[in-house]
């Protein structure tokens, strides 16, 4: 597989685990709203569709032997993940500006559907 395939995954692993995050954290601000019953269900709905696509993602980047040894929020922000594959170690990191737009269209393109 090549390197920038697995780069690929190695992005939506940490879109689709920030997105849980995020999602984590705006139920809890969900809680104090009006129509929290609402928007609660709605957020465990599309939680279960993102957390089913992060556990497929994980599953897919252990079948091609690849392993992730470490993920960290350094001190300017940016997400950080390091993991070895076909014996080599590389390195990911993630401006936090884009892992917001890529959340957003990540959950764009899930409503879509």
């Amino acid at each position: 597989m090549k390197e920038s395939n697995i780069n690929r995954m190695i992005y939506e692993y940490v879109v689709s685990l920030y997105l849980l995050k995020a999602m984590d954290w705006d139920k809890k601000i969900t809680d104090s709203m009006k129509l929290n019953r609402f928007w609660n269900t709605f957020l465990e709905r599309l939680h279960k569709v993102v957390l089913h696509d992060h556990i497929r993602i994980k599953k897919r980047i252990k079948q091609i032997g690849c392993k992730i040894l470490l993920e960290e929020v350094l001190e300017n922000k940016n997400v950080h993940v390091m993991y070895v594959f076909e014996g080599y170690e590389h390195h990911c990191e993630i401006m936090p500006s884009v892992l917001k737009n890529k959340c957003e269209e990540k959950l764009d393109a899930l409503l879509i559907k």
